[in-house]
């Protein structure tokens, strides 16, 4: 049905007509309305015409179902052709394109001002100037007005005056000036001047790209929109920036592709004043910014916020082929096919053609790609090429992208289930030779040639020695057999290996069976019966010793946790990984992992964003994850960071998870920093302050300004804490309410200089700008330890982990010294004193693979045998390439004379303590470290005077000390030993009285070792101008190797009382009064060394490889 509708508006003193064709729906009144809008702007009023037009279109659309336009996304059938797809016609967004209240075209003139382009406008020239009044000669080259920094352009005043809605678009070239530390530019801004503050628009792409808006005072009510990327440097590109009064939403628009978006409570149309239209001048005129640097060759104002597709059809060509390059890099097709798959036709502003190298993929109707299983796999290339829309510039190149698609040869059922079996296999999971510990299997199988993906179920042959648990059907409880909370619903099976403890190795068969689990894409295919799959294990006796392989993952900042007999890493940058051993390690994907932006740009946008650090994606630091059993939740304290100076913006927030590894869901914030009296009513603030506070202690970042990072949440008792806080004002601790997981608001704080605050509750560490940051809280007896990481984060920065202890959560903490881990004042560099007991330094001894540095981040694990752990990142001594390469370290923890230190090397099984050793037993040739507190590594490998050369230290049996110039005496007493250096070489390091512990170790090399760790002395001596104790006491250890006899740890323990050898694991301690000692129910007598295998290996571990017996499929 076509309606015509032609009118004579009267009284114009000029004929206007407009044709209107109703086709069954095809047109809005919009359309109308868009071409009525022109009158306005030129007459300054809207026509008789106009408003009887729409009416009757408004009638007549309500009449008929007329409720919208065409969609820009609506594809047509396309037509098939041999080898190729036709691109559908496109039809983009069919309205019609807002009138242009300004166009000043800079390519076509040399002139100092440049002409209006809107016919019958009532706005003027813009102006070249250097003062806003004299015009002077611009520079033109490459068709552009080159922006030297000598001048800048004066647009008319009032360019938005009325508008509550509008799009700014201009095609220019960024200049390397604006990037650097130079003085302050503006590309261009609208409105009053910020010193007026009468509201004013601005678009800035120094340092980053980013527009500010505002309608009140002087940085009141401002919204501040952070692009995702810039502006190149020395190329040009149409920069799009649209504020939608409807919506009330800021976007901006690098060459079409939306660089970011924002909500903004602001009017547009009540700037009260309108006369610093500029481009290239500052919003701040007269402070010291410098003119914009770079060319403009073009600048113009749309009455209306445009659309992305709106967007596309002003775009030059050579925009354009920027755009839709984006947009294809955006298609997806499978990397593999063995059945019929539908290829994207469009994309946001282009059809899409496509041709095919090989008839095996044919391009068919409607994009549908007809594949033809071949007799041999074949890889095909797929080419799109991407045609611009209607209305859309033609791109200076064509636009294509490539594809290789593999197409696999057909297969009969039975070479199917052959592909399924070969598929299969634990290579990389465990050694068939050499299992010492438990086995993460896999729950799924993937054969993706093929589409398939089939669910594995494991059983094993012997129980007693491999158990199966887990699995995708169990259902986890709150509690299990390790008295851990939580819930964890993972996939995954485990294979819970109990190793014997007498005989040799014993075989075990685990058994896979994949079913089908999907059938799209198997070519129709199935399985039919299960595929089954043996593998042999080589489980080791206890004699063999601890397993000493591990791999390794990267992760900063590693927080720890327990759930269901499995490990959990936590890191920033969402590196998250999980263990069954704390030695081998496998990376964990969730939301967090793939889609943080949909989970969190809400939320960083909300605060820590800002200018030149406007992405989430590297500013998520250091979360922490608890069980919560009053929310009956995983929680995850995670920082989100924002940085900056001298107001460090950044909040933590509470996300939560029925199942540890996920997904997440965002709940709140939870504290905030880089608050002051212009923003603080964006925080939490006058929720705990009230409204109006002094806010002036959070100005100074030596005061009590802090960077709101690093959370460590711990129960005591039934009270919930969150510790955070970096470098600045300190480390500081707030309680949280159970019920919520969120901060009490209930818990009020006196503010006292140095010990607590009203906001950020009670003072832990740290203050007057001394660096320490990341605090580890853990509890063992009754001390609270507080571990923090001093100094700076790279390799050659000085990081290290400082210790203090208290009887309170809340402190105060002390050092091994009695000195306050809180300064009273401003230190020159707190890596330089014993402040802080210093547990890991640069070092190189025996049993080490290499020389560590720049260890910290750490988090505590205080596991349910008993055991501690000291979870964290470490960097390596080394010159050349990859300097900054880090990865985790698990490290065992033991208890020296009150204190937490570490054992000498990293987990390889369990440590055993020394708890009845004597002297003839202990006495022997050593190699000592001590922790150096006052030096660090800050370059020059391997040969750097900071790294301490492990010393040679004999613990003699008539009770003195020896070694090349060591004297002294010694002691032990029920694994506690007493040492007193009288004498020794200064690079030793070593003087007065050490307390230290007795304990067995595997080290990383395999071979075992007895070790001491502990702390002492009185060399270091200076803690600090504001210290009051002096004492010097640093950690330090020693070890020395155990003689192997036999197998790999000693003799071979016959089992003629136990032939399966499976029994209670119990710790020993192996070095006692007796020669020999008897195992539980066996009566058999072993050797000193076989005993101490047995007790070494309490934990179980997992190895890497495996062997396979075969069965054939479908037997």
């Amino acid at each position: 049905m076509v309606f015509h509708f032609l009118w004579w508006p009267r009284g114009s003193g000029f004929i206007k007509g407009w044709i209107f064709d109703l086709k069954d729906g095809e047109k809005d009144m919009m359309s109308v309305l868009q071409r009525c809008k022109k009158s306005v702007r030129v007459s300054g009023a809207l026509g008789l015409a106009c408003v009887k037009s729409a009416a009757l279109l408004s009638a007549f659309s309500m009449l008929f179902g007329l409720v919208g336009a065409v969609s820009a996304s609506a594809q047509p059938v396309p037509r098939a052709t041999e080898g190729r797809q036709d691109a559908p016609l496109m039809q983009p967004d069919s309205r019609s394109l807002p009138d242009k209240v300004v166009d000043y075209d800079f390519s076509s003139t040399t002139a100092s001002s440049v002409n209006n382009g809107v016919n019958g406008s009532s706005f003027g020239p813009a102006k070249v100037t250097a003062n806003g009044i004299d015009e002077v000669a611009g520079v033109y080259r490459d068709n552009a007005l080159s922006m030297t920094g000598n001048y800048y352009v004066k647009l008319p005043d009032g360019i938005l005056q009325g508008l509550h809605s509008a799009t700014v678009s201009t095609v220019v070239s960024n200049d390397e000036f604006n990037s650097g530390p130079n003085p302050w530019t503006y590309l261009w801004s609208l409105g009053g001047t910020g010193q007026e503050a009468k509201g004013s628009w601005t678009v800035s792409t120094h340092t980053s790209l980013y527009s500010s808006i505002t309608s009140k005072g002087n940085g009141s009510g401002e919204l501040v929109l952070n692009a995702s990327d810039n502006l190149s440097t020395g190329r040009f590109q149409t920069l799009t920036a649209t504020f939608d009064g409807a919506t009330k939403k800021l976007t901006l628009y690098i060459n079409g592709r939306s660089v970011g978006s924002k909500d903004a409570e602001v009017d547009i149309s009540r700037f009260s004043n309108q006369t610093n239209d500029v481009i290239g001048q500052s919003r701040y005129p007269g402070v010291g910014d410098a003119f914009y640097h770079g060319a403009v060759r073009s600048f113009t104002v749309y009455d209306q916020a445009m659309t992305p597709g709106q967007i596309a059809r002003i775009l030059p060509a050579d925009a354009v082929g920027d755009l839709l390059s984006g947009q294809a890099a955006a298609l997806q097709v499978p990397a593999s096919a063995n059945a019929d798959f539908t290829l994207p036709m469009s994309v946001a502003d282009a059809g899409v053609t496509w041709t095919s190298d090989n008839p095996v993929i044919a391009i068919g109707d409607r994009g549908k790609a007809v594949v033809t299983l071949p007799q041999v796999d074949t890889r095909v290339t797929l080419t799109a090429r991407l045609t611009p829309g209607a209305g859309i510039a033609s791109p200076n190149h064509a636009v294509t992208k490539t594809f290789v698609v593999t197409v696999p040869k057909r297969l009969t059922r039975d070479e199917f289930r052959k592909k399924v079996f070969d598929s299969l296999s634990l290579d990389g999971i465990v050694n068939s030779d050499n299992v010492r510990g438990d086995i993460l299997l896999p729950s799924t199988l993937n054969v993706n040639d093929y589409g398939f993906v089939g669910d594995i179920a494991w059983a094993s042959d012997n129980t007693k020695l491999v158990g199966i648990d887990g699995g995708p059907r169990a259902k986890v409880g709150v509690q299990n057999d390790d008295d851990d909370e939580g819930r964890n619903a993972a996939d995954d099976y485990v294979a819970k290996v109990r190793r014997p403890d007498c005989g040799g190795a014993q075989e075990v068969r685990l058994i896979a069976s994949v079913s089908d689990r999907s059938l799209a894409g198997s070519g129709g295919q199935r399985l039919g019966s299960p595929v089954t799959k043996t593998f042999v294990l080589s489980v080791q006796p206890m004699t063999a010793g601890d397993d000493a392989t591990h791999t390794r993952v990267t992760s900063h900042d590693p927080s720890i946790v327990k759930a269901n007999g499995r490990y959990y890493i936590f890191g920033s940058h969402r590196a998250f990984a999980k263990s069954t051993d704390l030695q081998h390690w496998q990376y964990l994907s969730n939301n967090l992992v793939t889609d943080y932006h949909r989970v969190l740009d809400r939320a960083f946008a909300s605060w820590p964003s800002q200018r030149g650090n406007n992405d989430v994606s590297g500013n998520m630091w250091a979360p922490e994850v608890i069980w919560n059993s009053t929310m009956n939740k995983w929680c995850m304290y995670l920082s989100l960071n924002g940085g900056g100076f001298p107001y460090q913006k950044t909040m933590i927030v509470l996300l939560t998870a029925d199942d540890i590894e996920g997904d997440w869901t965002y709940v709140g914030p939870v504290v905030y920093s880089g608050f002051n009296k212009s923003n603080y009513m964006k925080t939490d603030v006058p929720k705990v302050l009230g409204v109006n506070p002094d806010l002036t202690r959070y100005d100074s970042l030596e005061d009590t300004g802090i960077n709101a990072i690093d959370a460590s949440v711990k129960y005591d008792g039934k009270n919930l804490w969150m510790a955070f806080g970096s470098w600045f004002g300190g480390i500081w601790m707030i309680r949280l309410d159970p019920t919520t997981g969120l901060r009490d608001y209930g818990i009020k704080y006196q503010t006292v200089k140095n010990v607590s605050d009203a906001y950020y509750g009670h003072k832990l560490a740290g203050g007057f700008g001394n660096s320490g940051e990341g605090a580890a809280l853990a509890k063992d007896g009754g001390y609270w330890y507080l571990m923090l990481s001093y100094g700076g984060f790279g390799q050659t920065g000085g990081y290290q982990m400082r210790e203090f202890r208290s009887r309170s959560i809340t402190g105060p903490y002390l050092d091994q010294n009695g000195n306050a881990a809180v300064y009273t004042q401003k230190v020159p560099n707190d890596t330089a004193f014993n402040r802080g007991l210093r547990i890991l330094s640069s070092y190189d001894q025996p049993g080490s693979e290499n020389v560590k540095t720049s260890q910290g981040g750490n988090a505590i694990l205080s596991d349910s045998d008993g055991s501690i752990y000291n979870v964290f990142h470490t960097r390596y001594v080394r010159s050349g390439a990859a300097l900054e390469e880090h990865q985790v370290r698990v490290q065992p923890m033991v208890l020296a004379d009150g204190w937490l230190v570490m054992a000498p090397y990293e987990k390889s099984g369990s440590i055993v303590p020394g708890s009845s050793i004597t002297v003839k037993k202990l006495a022997g040739d050593y190699r000592f470290v001590v922790h150096n507190p006052v030096a660090f590594y800050s370059g020059g490998g391997e040969t750097s005077p900071a790294i301490y050369h492990s010393v040679n230290v004999t613990l003699k049996e008539d009770g003195t000390l020896g070694g090349d110039g060591i004297a002294g005496a010694w002691k032990v007493d029920g694994g506690k030993v007493t040492l007193l250096f009288t004498a020794a070489p200064a690079a030793a390091k070593l003087h007065g009285t050490y307390m230290g512990t007795v304990g067995y170790q595997t080290d990383e090399t395999g071979i075992e070792r007895l070790f001491i760790s502990g702390l002492g002395g009185d060399v270091f001596a200076d803690a600090g101008p504001d210290a009051t104790s002096h004492e010097g006491r640093a950690a330090f250890w020693g070890m020395r190797a155990l003689p192997r006899s036999g197998t790999l740890s000693g003799q071979e323990i016959p089992c003629s009382a136990n032939p399966v050898g499976v029994m209670e694991r119990r710790r020993f301690d192996p070095i006692a009064e007796s020669e020999t000692a008897s195992l539980p129910n066996t009566g058999c007598a072993v050797s000193v060394l076989a005993l101490f295998a047995v007790g070494a290996a309490r934990a179980g571990v997992i190895a890497a490889g495996v062997s396979l017996q075969e069965r054939v499929p479908g037997a």
